[in-house]
Protein backbone atom coordinates (compact mmCIF):
# COMPACT_ATOMS: atom_id res chain seq x y z
CA UNK A 1 0.00 0.00 0.00
CA UNK A 2 2.51 2.05 0.97
CA UNK A 3 4.68 1.75 -1.97
CA UNK A 4 1.74 1.99 -4.27
CA UNK A 5 1.04 5.32 -2.74
CA UNK A 6 4.38 6.96 -3.40
CA UNK A 7 4.72 5.56 -7.26
CA UNK A 8 0.87 7.35 -7.49
CA UNK A 9 2.37 10.25 -6.48
CA UNK A 10 5.35 10.22 -8.86
CA UNK A 11 2.54 10.63 -11.82
CA UNK A 12 1.90 14.42 -10.62
CA UNK A 13 5.58 15.63 -10.69
CA UNK A 14 6.22 16.38 -14.66
CA UNK A 15 2.82 18.39 -14.88
CA UNK A 16 2.90 20.39 -11.76
CA UNK A 17 6.96 21.13 -13.02
CA UNK A 18 5.06 21.57 -16.89
CA UNK A 19 2.13 23.83 -15.26
CA UNK A 20 4.94 25.97 -12.78
CA UNK A 21 7.24 27.05 -15.81
CA UNK A 22 4.38 27.49 -18.29
CA UNK A 23 5.47 24.83 -20.43
CA UNK A 24 2.47 23.31 -20.81
CA UNK A 25 0.93 26.45 -22.00
CA UNK A 26 3.44 26.60 -24.82
CA UNK A 27 2.82 23.83 -25.95
CA UNK A 28 -0.62 24.35 -26.51
CA UNK A 29 -0.16 27.76 -28.12
CA UNK A 30 2.20 25.52 -30.45
CA UNK A 31 -1.19 23.65 -31.72
CA UNK A 32 -1.40 20.61 -29.00
CA UNK A 33 -4.57 19.47 -28.63
CA UNK A 34 -5.67 18.60 -25.29
CA UNK A 35 -6.65 15.33 -25.72
CA UNK A 36 -3.30 14.76 -27.15
CA UNK A 37 -1.56 16.18 -24.19
CA UNK A 38 -3.23 14.00 -21.99
CA UNK A 39 -4.30 11.17 -23.64
CA UNK A 40 -0.58 10.79 -24.59
CA UNK A 41 0.83 11.55 -20.74
CA UNK A 42 -2.03 8.49 -19.53
CA UNK A 43 -0.57 6.50 -21.72
CA UNK A 44 3.00 6.97 -21.43
CA UNK A 45 2.35 6.95 -17.16
CA UNK A 46 0.12 3.52 -17.41
CA UNK A 47 2.94 1.96 -19.28
CA UNK A 48 5.71 3.20 -16.77
CA UNK A 49 3.27 1.98 -14.16
CA UNK A 50 3.28 -1.58 -15.46
CA UNK A 51 6.73 -2.05 -15.11
CA UNK A 52 6.59 -1.62 -11.30
CA UNK A 53 3.63 -4.21 -11.33
CA UNK A 54 5.32 -6.84 -13.23
CA UNK A 55 8.36 -6.89 -10.75
CA UNK A 56 5.45 -7.28 -8.42
CA UNK A 57 4.47 -10.44 -9.89
CA UNK A 58 8.31 -11.72 -10.17
CA UNK A 59 8.40 -11.16 -6.42
CA UNK A 60 5.21 -13.13 -5.51
CA UNK A 61 6.53 -15.74 -8.19
CA UNK A 62 9.96 -16.02 -6.83
CA UNK A 63 8.96 -16.16 -3.09
CA UNK A 64 6.19 -18.70 -3.99
CA UNK A 65 3.29 -16.62 -2.23
CA UNK A 66 0.64 -18.73 -2.87
CA UNK A 67 -2.44 -16.96 -2.49
CA UNK A 68 -1.10 -14.77 -5.99
CA UNK A 69 0.73 -17.29 -7.63
CA UNK A 70 -1.81 -20.87 -7.42
CA UNK A 71 -3.93 -21.22 -9.94
CA UNK A 72 -2.70 -19.06 -12.90
CA UNK A 73 -3.64 -15.74 -10.39
CA UNK A 74 -0.32 -13.47 -11.70
CA UNK A 75 -2.69 -12.25 -14.30
CA UNK A 76 -5.69 -11.95 -11.96
CA UNK A 77 -3.33 -9.52 -9.82
CA UNK A 78 -1.88 -8.05 -12.96
CA UNK A 79 -5.75 -7.15 -14.21
CA UNK A 80 -6.84 -5.69 -10.64
CA UNK A 81 -3.21 -3.87 -10.35
CA UNK A 82 -3.96 -2.19 -13.91
CA UNK A 83 -7.30 -0.97 -12.94
CA UNK A 84 -5.98 -0.04 -10.14
CA UNK A 85 -3.65 2.47 -11.97
CA UNK A 86 -6.26 3.69 -14.63
CA UNK A 87 -8.44 4.83 -11.79
CA UNK A 88 -5.13 6.61 -9.80
CA UNK A 89 -3.13 8.07 -12.69
CA UNK A 90 -5.98 10.75 -13.50
CA UNK A 91 -7.03 11.74 -10.00
CA UNK A 92 -3.39 12.76 -9.47
CA UNK A 93 -3.45 14.24 -12.56
CA UNK A 94 -6.95 16.17 -11.22
CA UNK A 95 -4.86 16.96 -7.91
CA UNK A 96 -1.86 18.68 -9.68
CA UNK A 97 -3.80 21.39 -10.22
CA UNK A 98 -3.86 22.55 -6.49
CA UNK A 99 0.01 22.70 -6.13
CA UNK A 100 2.71 25.17 -7.96
CA UNK A 101 5.64 23.22 -6.56
CA UNK A 102 6.77 19.50 -7.22
CA UNK A 103 8.12 18.72 -4.15
CA UNK A 104 5.13 19.94 -2.37
CA UNK A 105 3.46 17.75 -4.51
CA UNK A 106 5.00 14.27 -4.01
CA UNK A 107 5.24 14.99 -0.44
CA UNK A 108 1.45 16.16 0.08
CA UNK A 109 0.16 13.86 -2.43
CA UNK A 110 1.54 10.84 -0.59
CA UNK A 111 0.52 11.62 2.57
CA UNK A 112 -2.99 11.45 0.86
CA UNK A 113 -2.48 8.39 -0.68
CA UNK A 114 -1.07 6.52 2.20
CA UNK A 115 -3.77 8.21 4.82
CA UNK A 116 -7.00 7.92 2.32
CA UNK A 117 -6.14 4.26 1.20
CA UNK A 118 -5.28 2.96 4.99
CA UNK A 119 -8.52 4.82 6.43
CA UNK A 120 -10.83 3.08 3.95
CA UNK A 121 -9.29 -0.37 4.60
CA UNK A 122 -9.13 0.07 8.40
CA UNK A 123 -13.52 1.38 7.83
CA UNK A 124 -14.43 -1.51 6.12
CA UNK A 125 -12.83 -4.02 8.13
CA UNK A 126 -13.91 -2.72 11.60
CA UNK A 127 -17.08 -1.54 10.16
CA UNK A 128 -17.63 -5.54 8.43
CA UNK A 129 -18.96 -8.41 9.99
CA UNK A 130 -17.05 -11.21 9.60
CA UNK A 131 -18.82 -13.39 7.33
CA UNK A 132 -16.43 -16.61 6.24
CA UNK A 133 -18.07 -17.98 2.53
CA UNK A 134 -16.08 -19.25 -0.39
CA UNK A 135 -16.39 -17.94 -3.36
CA UNK A 136 -14.64 -19.80 -6.67
CA UNK A 137 -15.00 -17.17 -9.01
CA UNK A 138 -12.84 -14.50 -7.67
CA UNK A 139 -14.34 -11.69 -10.38
CA UNK A 140 -18.17 -12.44 -9.07
CA UNK A 141 -19.92 -9.42 -8.58
CA UNK A 142 -21.62 -11.56 -5.28
CA UNK A 143 -19.23 -11.51 -1.99
CA UNK A 144 -16.56 -12.62 -1.78
CA UNK A 145 -15.99 -11.72 -5.25
CA UNK A 146 -14.09 -8.66 -6.46
CA UNK A 147 -16.14 -8.01 -9.38
CA UNK A 148 -18.10 -4.69 -8.00
CA UNK A 149 -14.65 -3.14 -7.23
CA UNK A 150 -12.79 -3.64 -10.34
CA UNK A 151 -15.79 -2.28 -11.90
CA UNK A 152 -16.05 0.87 -9.28
CA UNK A 153 -12.25 1.26 -10.53
CA UNK A 154 -13.06 1.05 -13.99
CA UNK A 155 -15.76 3.95 -14.04
CA UNK A 156 -14.03 5.90 -11.69
CA UNK A 157 -10.91 5.86 -14.49
CA UNK A 158 -13.82 7.39 -16.55
CA UNK A 159 -15.16 9.77 -14.23
CA UNK A 160 -11.84 11.10 -13.53
CA UNK A 161 -10.90 11.83 -16.91
CA UNK A 162 -13.97 13.59 -18.00
CA UNK A 163 -13.19 15.96 -15.00
CA UNK A 164 -9.93 16.43 -16.42
CA UNK A 165 -11.48 17.88 -19.60
CA UNK A 166 -14.31 19.97 -17.75
CA UNK A 167 -11.84 21.61 -15.56
CA UNK A 168 -9.05 22.02 -18.79
CA UNK A 169 -12.14 23.40 -21.44
CA UNK A 170 -13.36 26.01 -18.45
CA UNK A 171 -10.01 27.14 -17.81
CA UNK A 172 -9.31 28.33 -22.20
CA UNK A 173 -12.90 31.08 -22.32
CA UNK A 174 -13.26 32.38 -25.94
CA UNK A 175 -12.04 36.56 -26.37
CA UNK A 176 -15.15 38.70 -25.59
CA UNK A 177 -15.43 42.50 -27.24
CA UNK A 178 -14.14 44.44 -24.70
CA UNK A 179 -15.40 48.25 -24.52
CA UNK A 180 -12.51 50.57 -26.24
CA UNK A 181 -12.18 53.71 -25.20
CA UNK A 182 -11.41 56.72 -27.64
CA UNK A 183 -8.32 55.86 -29.82
CA UNK A 184 -6.25 57.39 -32.00
CA UNK A 185 -6.64 58.34 -35.42
CA UNK A 186 -3.95 55.98 -36.34
CA UNK A 187 -5.47 53.17 -34.76
CA UNK A 188 -8.67 53.63 -35.76
CA UNK A 189 -7.85 53.67 -39.41
CA UNK A 190 -5.42 50.42 -38.74
CA UNK A 191 -8.98 49.16 -36.95
CA UNK A 192 -11.00 49.52 -39.97
CA UNK A 193 -8.24 48.27 -42.20
CA UNK A 194 -8.17 44.93 -39.95
CA UNK A 195 -11.71 44.45 -40.10
CA UNK A 196 -12.04 44.65 -44.03
CA UNK A 197 -9.15 42.24 -43.92
CA UNK A 198 -10.60 39.70 -42.04
CA UNK A 199 -12.66 37.60 -44.69
CA UNK A 200 -9.68 36.85 -45.83
CA UNK A 201 -7.25 35.86 -42.70
CA UNK A 202 -10.55 33.56 -42.02
CA UNK A 203 -10.21 32.23 -45.37
CA UNK A 204 -5.98 31.60 -44.60
CA UNK A 205 -7.07 29.53 -41.67
CA UNK A 206 -10.24 27.93 -43.16
CA UNK A 207 -12.58 28.91 -40.56
CA UNK A 208 -15.38 31.38 -40.51
CA UNK A 209 -14.72 32.86 -36.51
CA UNK A 210 -10.99 32.66 -35.86
CA UNK A 211 -11.29 32.11 -32.15
CA UNK A 212 -13.21 29.47 -32.64
CA UNK A 213 -10.75 27.48 -34.24
CA UNK A 214 -7.60 28.56 -32.15
CA UNK A 215 -5.79 25.21 -32.89
CA UNK A 216 -5.41 25.90 -36.46
CA UNK A 217 -4.57 29.38 -35.62
CA UNK A 218 -1.91 28.14 -33.12
CA UNK A 219 -0.10 26.02 -35.47
CA UNK A 220 0.46 28.81 -37.92
CA UNK A 221 2.39 30.82 -34.96
CA UNK A 222 5.86 30.92 -33.34
CA UNK A 223 5.76 32.31 -29.74
CA UNK A 224 8.83 33.15 -27.37
CA UNK A 225 7.42 33.93 -23.61
CA UNK A 226 9.51 36.18 -21.60
CA UNK A 227 9.79 33.71 -19.14
CA UNK A 228 11.81 30.25 -19.25
CA UNK A 229 9.51 27.63 -20.47
CA UNK A 230 11.55 24.85 -21.40
CA UNK A 231 11.79 21.55 -19.00
CA UNK A 232 15.40 21.02 -17.76
CA UNK A 233 16.13 17.36 -18.06
CA UNK A 234 15.93 17.93 -21.53
CA UNK A 235 18.84 19.47 -24.23
CA UNK A 236 18.55 22.20 -26.53
CA UNK A 237 18.36 19.39 -29.54
CA UNK A 238 15.70 17.86 -28.09
CA UNK A 239 13.43 20.44 -27.18
CA UNK A 240 13.71 22.06 -30.81
CA UNK A 241 13.07 18.66 -32.29
CA UNK A 242 9.73 18.13 -29.75
CA UNK A 243 8.62 21.67 -31.32
CA UNK A 244 9.27 20.88 -34.63
CA UNK A 245 7.19 17.58 -34.35
CA UNK A 246 4.55 19.72 -32.64
CA UNK A 247 4.77 22.17 -35.55
CA UNK A 248 3.45 19.11 -37.71
CA UNK A 249 7.21 18.56 -40.01
CA UNK A 250 7.52 15.15 -41.35
CA UNK A 251 10.33 13.40 -39.40
CA UNK A 252 12.92 13.56 -42.32
CA UNK A 253 13.12 16.87 -42.05
CA UNK A 254 13.14 17.54 -38.53
CA UNK A 255 16.76 17.07 -37.67
CA UNK A 256 17.66 19.38 -40.71
CA UNK A 257 15.16 22.32 -39.79
CA UNK A 258 16.57 21.76 -35.78
CA UNK A 259 20.30 22.20 -37.21
CA UNK A 260 19.04 25.40 -39.52
CA UNK A 261 17.99 27.09 -35.90
CA UNK A 262 20.98 26.31 -33.75
CA UNK A 263 23.26 27.27 -36.56
CA UNK A 264 21.25 30.86 -37.07
CA UNK A 265 21.95 31.45 -33.42
CA UNK A 266 25.26 29.80 -33.26
CA UNK A 267 23.93 26.98 -30.56
CA UNK A 268 25.61 24.13 -32.02
CA UNK A 269 28.12 24.08 -29.14
CA UNK A 270 25.60 23.59 -27.13
CA UNK A 271 22.75 21.29 -28.79
CA UNK A 272 23.60 18.89 -26.69
CA UNK A 273 24.00 20.18 -23.00
CA UNK A 274 20.92 20.94 -20.64
CA UNK A 275 19.85 24.63 -20.89
CA UNK A 276 16.91 26.95 -20.08
CA UNK A 277 18.26 29.62 -22.80
CA UNK A 278 15.99 28.34 -26.07
CA UNK A 279 12.75 30.49 -25.53
CA UNK A 280 13.49 32.28 -29.11
CA UNK A 281 14.76 28.87 -30.53
CA UNK A 282 11.52 27.64 -30.24
CA UNK A 283 9.52 30.38 -31.75
CA UNK A 284 11.58 30.11 -34.81
CA UNK A 285 11.41 26.30 -35.85
CA UNK A 286 9.78 25.47 -38.67
CA UNK A 287 9.57 28.55 -39.94
CA UNK A 288 5.69 29.60 -38.78
CA UNK A 289 4.52 32.48 -41.09
CA UNK A 290 3.62 34.41 -37.44
CA UNK A 291 6.05 34.82 -34.97
CA UNK A 292 5.80 36.36 -31.43
CA UNK A 293 8.64 37.76 -29.33
CA UNK A 294 8.04 38.80 -25.99
CA UNK A 295 11.24 41.03 -24.91
CA UNK A 296 13.22 38.25 -26.23
CA UNK A 297 16.77 39.83 -25.73
CA UNK A 298 16.06 40.49 -22.23
CA UNK A 299 18.86 39.28 -19.70
CA UNK A 300 21.42 38.18 -22.90
CA UNK A 301 24.77 39.96 -23.45
CA UNK A 302 25.81 42.37 -25.86
CA UNK A 303 27.15 39.10 -28.77
CA UNK A 304 23.75 37.60 -28.18
CA UNK A 305 21.68 40.19 -28.27
CA UNK A 306 22.99 41.04 -31.68
CA UNK A 307 22.98 37.45 -33.30
CA UNK A 308 19.75 37.48 -32.03
CA UNK A 309 18.65 40.28 -34.03
CA UNK A 310 20.47 39.61 -36.99
CA UNK A 311 18.22 35.93 -37.04
CA UNK A 312 15.00 37.84 -36.77
CA UNK A 313 16.47 40.86 -39.00
CA UNK A 314 16.72 37.72 -41.99
CA UNK A 315 13.50 36.15 -40.65
CA UNK A 316 11.68 39.15 -41.28
CA UNK A 317 13.35 40.05 -44.86
CA UNK A 318 12.23 36.37 -45.61
CA UNK A 319 8.42 37.46 -45.28
CA UNK A 320 7.34 36.78 -42.14
CA UNK A 321 5.17 38.73 -39.77
CA UNK A 322 7.31 39.32 -36.74
CA UNK A 323 5.22 40.60 -33.32
CA UNK A 324 7.68 41.94 -30.94
CA UNK A 325 6.61 43.10 -27.27
CA UNK A 326 9.71 45.11 -25.34
CA UNK A 327 10.82 48.07 -23.48
CA UNK A 328 13.83 48.75 -25.37
CA UNK A 329 13.36 51.72 -27.93
CA UNK A 330 16.79 50.65 -29.40
CA UNK A 331 15.53 46.91 -30.15
CA UNK A 332 12.23 48.40 -31.44
CA UNK A 333 13.84 50.67 -33.66
CA UNK A 334 16.88 48.30 -35.27
CA UNK A 335 13.97 45.12 -35.57
CA UNK A 336 11.12 46.92 -36.54
CA UNK A 337 8.97 48.72 -39.44
CA UNK A 338 6.17 49.79 -37.40
CA UNK A 339 5.69 50.72 -33.90
CA UNK A 340 2.99 50.61 -31.29
CA UNK A 341 2.32 51.63 -27.88
CA UNK A 342 0.37 50.08 -25.46
CA UNK A 343 -1.40 51.43 -22.21
CA UNK A 344 -3.76 49.26 -20.24
CA UNK A 345 -4.30 46.40 -23.32
CA UNK A 346 -4.98 49.46 -25.77
CA UNK A 347 -2.80 50.82 -28.72
CA UNK A 348 -2.61 54.11 -27.90
CA UNK A 349 -0.71 55.48 -31.42
CA UNK A 350 0.48 52.97 -34.07
CA UNK A 351 3.01 54.21 -36.78
CA UNK A 352 6.56 53.73 -38.53
CA UNK A 353 9.35 55.25 -36.31
CA UNK A 354 9.35 58.24 -37.75
CA UNK A 355 6.40 58.74 -37.89
CA UNK A 356 5.80 58.64 -34.18
CA UNK A 357 8.60 60.59 -34.11
CA UNK A 358 7.07 63.32 -36.03
CA UNK A 359 3.84 63.42 -34.72
CA UNK A 360 4.54 63.05 -31.06
CA UNK A 361 8.01 64.29 -30.69
CA UNK A 362 8.74 67.54 -28.58
CA UNK A 363 12.08 68.53 -30.61
CA UNK A 364 15.29 68.68 -29.50
CA UNK A 365 17.19 70.22 -26.11
CA UNK A 366 20.75 72.01 -26.77
CA UNK A 367 22.31 71.78 -23.16
CA UNK A 368 25.49 74.05 -23.17
CA UNK A 369 27.68 74.42 -20.79
CA UNK A 370 29.50 77.23 -20.11
CA UNK A 371 33.57 77.35 -18.47
CA UNK A 372 33.05 80.15 -15.53
CA UNK A 373 35.96 82.48 -15.48
CA UNK A 374 36.29 86.10 -13.68
CA UNK A 375 36.19 88.25 -16.80
CA UNK A 376 33.30 86.56 -17.90
CA UNK A 377 30.48 88.78 -18.66
CA UNK A 378 26.36 88.67 -19.16
CA UNK A 379 26.87 90.34 -22.93
CA UNK A 380 28.98 87.16 -23.79
CA UNK A 381 26.28 84.92 -22.73
CA UNK A 382 23.89 87.24 -24.60
CA UNK A 383 26.08 86.61 -27.72
CA UNK A 384 25.60 82.77 -27.39
CA UNK A 385 21.80 83.34 -26.82
CA UNK A 386 21.16 85.13 -30.01
CA UNK A 387 23.43 82.78 -31.89
CA UNK A 388 20.94 80.07 -30.70
CA UNK A 389 17.97 82.11 -31.93
CA UNK A 390 19.61 83.02 -35.36
CA UNK A 391 20.43 79.30 -35.97
CA UNK A 392 17.13 77.43 -34.13
CA UNK A 393 14.64 79.41 -34.94
CA UNK A 394 11.31 78.87 -32.94
CA UNK A 395 13.27 77.42 -29.93
CA UNK A 396 11.69 78.35 -26.76
CA UNK A 397 12.39 78.51 -23.37
CA UNK A 398 15.97 80.16 -22.71
CA UNK A 399 17.12 78.76 -19.65
CA UNK A 400 20.25 79.67 -16.86
CA UNK A 401 20.83 77.31 -14.31
CA UNK A 402 24.41 78.15 -13.14
CA UNK A 403 26.89 77.13 -15.55
CA UNK A 404 24.58 76.00 -18.21
CA UNK A 405 22.74 76.95 -20.70
CA UNK A 406 19.23 74.92 -22.00
CA UNK A 407 17.31 75.68 -25.19
CA UNK A 408 14.39 73.69 -26.27
CA UNK A 409 13.90 73.58 -29.78
CA UNK A 410 10.72 72.36 -31.95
Amino acid sequence: MYGMASLSSTFALLLVTESSIKSKHIQQVSGVYLSNFWFSALLWDLVNFLLPCLLMLVVFQAFGVEAFVADHHLVDVLLILLLYGWAIVPLMYLLSFLFSTAATAYTRLTIFNVISGTATFLAVTIMTIPDITYQTNYFSMSEPGVGRFLVSLSVQGVVFNALLFVIELQCMPLLDDAAFLPEDRDVAEERKRVLECQPVVESMVGSPLILHELSKVQQRIGYCPQFDAVLDHMTGRETLSMYARLRGIPEKYVAGCVENVLRSLLLEPHADKLTRSYSAGMALIGGPPVIFLDEPSTGMDPVARRLLWDAVTRIRESGKAIIITSHSMEECEALCTRLAVMVNGQFKCLGSPQHLKSKFGSGYTLLAKVHKEEDLEESDLQLFKDFIESTFPGQTCPNKQDSSLCAACS
